[in-house]
């Protein structure tokens, strides 16, 4: 039996599916036909939601965020992801930290295949459904009211002190990705 590779699902086509995999979304690769498995039932509608998302560039995880976020905001104004402009979109990606491999995340990155490292899906500049991957940074503010973009953003991590785990439990797992601490007094 196919088993789900790549870190992208947890799940297998056995007895022992857990129940959140009961009906996984299947997406075959146009390039190695093999399947890749998403934990959910199709692919959301980033405009439906009023989200924004972004792959990174393995293309192995996926980043959420409200239209509305008020770090969103605060870079790009009341524009939805999908309608800002070049300028926009790189004032927004320099902003973030890297995704949890050390990665950038980026408006031009697509999901990939977990077996040959195809593109699998486009990326938000031209397609606005996405996939989930098992590596997701959601700071959705209907999902997590009290998390925001700036919990994966540059500045507002360095002012705030650390990342906040609530946001991206994976990070800090290179040295690119430690999170950023205080020094304590007396450290130079």
């Amino acid at each position: 039996m196919p088993k789900a590779s790549g870190g992208r699902s947890s799940g297998t086509f056995d007895k022992n599916m857990t129940r959140e995999f009961i009906h996984p979304l299947i997406v075959k690769c146009g390039a190695c036909k093999e399947a890749n498995l998403f934990n959910q039932p199709y692919p959301y509608h980033a405009g439906f939601g009023n989200q924004g998302f972004l792959y990174n560039k393995s293309g192995n995880a996926t980043l959420t965020w409200s239209s509305f976020d008020p770090d969103y905001m605060a870079i790009v104004g009341s524009k939805h992801p999908w309608a800002l402009t070049q300028e926009e979109k790189t004032k927004i990606e320099d902003a973030l930290l890297p995704s949890p491999d050390g990665t950038p995340w980026g408006f031009d990155f697509p999901a990939r295949c977990a077996h040959c490292n195809s593109p699998l899906a486009e990326p938000m500049t031209k397609q606005i459904s996405y996939y989930v991957f098992d590596t997701h940074v959601d700071v959705d503010l209907d999902a997590k009211p009290s998390v925001t973009l700036g919990s994966v953003m540059k500045n507002m991590v360095e002012r705030a002190g650390a990342v906040n785990p609530h946001a991206c439990g994976t990070f800090g797992t290179s040295a690119a990705e430690q999170p950023l601490v205080p020094k304590a007094s007396g450290d130079t």
